[in-house]
């Protein structure tokens, strides 16, 4: 039976929770800079994926997040039962009742920001995208309805990234942002740019 003693908590627990995500953490950096420079190389013609959505690296960090919570409960359940995690809570040090806590915070956010990104999307078309955002209603945006088109680029090393786009109508103006949207990113700018010239739509290029 696994239990929880003064003096030890779930440090142990969380420095090899640590070790792990900084393996995973350098891997997908050396692993998607290499995705990067081979997208970056490749001009898309017929764009397959028509969605924009968060990076598969965020889905990968919330899993690990409502993991750190299930093993959390999976250790809480015997401990409780004998009252040894109520003491520590009581008794314990600062320290030790961070470590209490981490686990079902990280948790809950890893859940809530799981929810975000499952209803934060956008699918487009050759004739328009769905813009889905939490708490807002689908908006539907006709490419022929843009009038101009705002894009903010930041510099990385030798080379400048779209980060924002400012897309203006009649009906008022739709920003998205590239911060996190990254899956499908390339795909989207190909069909933006290939619209841009079909509807001959304004584009210009700012620093915010």
């Amino acid at each position: 039976m696994l239990r929880i003693e003064r003096g030890t908590g779930l440090f142990p627990f969380l420095a090899v929770l640590v070790g792990i995500f900084d393996t995973l953490y350098a891997g997908r950096t050396f692993v998607l800079r290499g995705i990067g420079r081979y997208y970056r190389s490749h001009m898309y013609e017929e764009p397959q994926k028509c969605i924009l959505r968060y990076g598969s690296e965020y889905y990968l960090l919330a899993a690990m997040g409502i993991g750190i919570l299930l093993i959390y409960m999976a250790i809480l359940v015997p401990a409780a039962a004998e009252n040894s995690i109520i003491q520590q809570f009581l008794q314990g040090d600062f320290s030790q009742r961070f470590a209490l806590w981490f686990a079902p915070v990280c948790g809950v956010i890893s859940i809530v920001f799981l929810v975000v990104m499952l209803n934060t999307n956008i699918r487009y078309s050759q004739e328009k995208m769905t813009i889905k955002y939490p708490l807002h209603r689908k908006r539907e945006l006709y490419w022929r309805n843009i009038q101009r088109i705002e894009m903010a680029a930041v510099k990385k090393t030798e080379k400048a990234e779209w980060m924002k786009l400012r897309l203006y109508t009649r009906e008022g103006t739709y920003k998205i942002s590239f911060k996190f949207l990254t899956h499908g990113k390339d795909e989207f700018l190909s069909m933006l740019f290939k619209m841009i010239q079909k509807y001959r739509i304004s584009c210009m290029q700012t620093d915010k």
